[in-house]
């Protein structure tokens, strides 16, 4: 175990992890995909295991946890992290942004951020990544200039880069 001790986490935004668990999976049973059959028709199956239905992001603070104590010099400008951090989750995500939780019990401070794709019955939360977004996007661009002829899944990093390189 990486915590000596490790404490519960503070809830600073939204709901706790437990209620995230259970909307999440209550969201991932009424979610569903259509594939088209071979005969046209369009079916309607349920969420894959495997399928990415739940976005977290990290964010850790660079001083030591023993710095930011309660009563240091460094406490106030901790807050305001935490706070200018859920500002942008909120602004990224709106209310896809369902809860924050701050760790105190490592050597660094830091933040978890539980997201949902509320809104979406494919139930994909790969799409609300933005890293996923912009790879896309590099994607669709050098298909579009004729640099990347395939959509397969060899390399996808690799024509990334490529993408991205050539711009």
């Amino acid at each position: 175990m990486h915590v000596d001790g490790p404490k519960p986490p503070n809830l600073i935004y939204g709901m706790p992890p437990q209620r995230v668990r259970k909307k999440h999976d209550e969201l991932v049973a009424a979610g569903y995909v259509e594939a088209t059959l071979k005969d046209g028709t369009i079916a309607r199956r349920g969420i894959r295991k495997d399928r990415h239905t739940l976005l977290t992001a990290v964010a850790s603070y660079p001083l030591l946890t023993e710095q930011i104590a309660d009563g240091s010099a460094d406490r106030l400008e901790y807050e305001r992290w935490i706070e200018l951090n859920i500002r942008w989750l909120k602004e990224m995500f709106g209310d896809r942004l369902l809860s924050v939780v701050e760790h105190v019990d490592e050597k660094h401070p830091h933040i978890h951020a539980f997201i949902l794709p509320l809104g979406d019955a494919s139930c994909s939360a790969r799409h609300l990544n933005p890293a996923w977004q912009v790879k896309e996007e590099a994607e669709a661009l050098a298909r579009e200039s004729g640099k990347c002829k395939t959509r397969s899944n060899n390399g996808p990093q690799k024509r990334l880069l490529s993408a991205v390189v050539a711009e």
